[in-house]
This record gives C-alpha cells, sequence and structure tokens, in this order.
C-alpha cells in the first residue's frame, strides 16, 4: 500500500483543524489545499514531497532502515544550533498566526459539533464501520 494523506474533514461534516486551513494553502497553494480540505482529494506521498508538505520520502521496504540512518545523522549536529535556527524560523510572528488561526478553527469547529447536520454525519458514518 502507498502512503498518502487524508483529511476527510467535509465527509463527517466538520471543517479543517490542526492549523491545517492556514499551512496548507500556505505549504500546498490553494488548489491543492481545497481538493483536500474541501473535496476530501488524497495526496499521495510524491504529491507531497513535490509540493513540500514533505521534504523526503522512503521506499516502503527500506524505510525502517533509512529513517534510523537519518536520525543518527540528526544526533550527530549541533543541539544550541538547531534550536536557535528553529526559534528563528518559529519566530513570534510565526506562533501568533498559528494561534489565530487555531483559535478560529476550533470556533468553527464547536459550531459544525453544535450541528444536527453534522452529528447525523458521524453518526452515520460510524455505524457504517460497525457493520
Amino acid at each position: 500500500m502507498q502512503s498518502y494523506f487524508s483529511t476527510p474533514f467535509s465527509l463527517v461534516g466538520v471543517t479543517p483543524e490542526g492549523g491545517s486551513s492556514g499551512t496548507f494553502p500556505s505549504i500546498m497553494g490553494i488548489s491543492r489545499a481545497n481538493g483536500m480540505l474541501l473535496f476530501n482529494q488524497r495526496l499521495e506521498a510524491v504529491q507531497a514531497l513535490q509540493c513540500g508538505l514533505v521534504g523526503k520520502i522512503f521506499p516502503k521496504d527500506d524505510f525502517d532502515r533509512l529513517s534510523v540512518e537519518m536520525i543518527e545523522e540528526f544526533e550527530k549536529l549541533p543541539r544550541h544550533s538547531l534550536l536557535a535556527s528553529k526559534s528563528l524560523i518559529r519566530n513570534n510572528a510565526w506562533k501568533q498566526k498559528m494561534r489565530g488561526i487555531f483559535e478560529t478553527e476550533v470556533e468553527a469547529i464547536r459550531r459544525m459539533f453544535g450541528s444536527e447536520a453534522t452529528q447525523k454525519m458521524i453518526e452515520e458514518r460510524f455505524d457504517k464501520k460497525k457493520q
């Protein structure tokens, strides 16, 4: 089985969460983000690499070995430098922006879960999985 990303929010009548309404468009462009977040289109691993959602993919048979090798290489890097660089990349402005996105998403999800239509869709979806 090939790896893929799926965001089935609209299948169960809810809205994007986890910051995806902000990060997906900025990473992969509005069209692809809309396809995933609104229309449940899957994103295959190669597509995720091409659009920048992931930085690397490994063949299934080599995944364990290659991921361990990569982690071992990362462990050799100077921790203080990595942390300083990460704080520059994920600075306060970025954190504030993401906090705003999360808060907006949480409010939208609360409204969705308060909706009878959403509750019915979720019940029907889980009932189908039980059968």
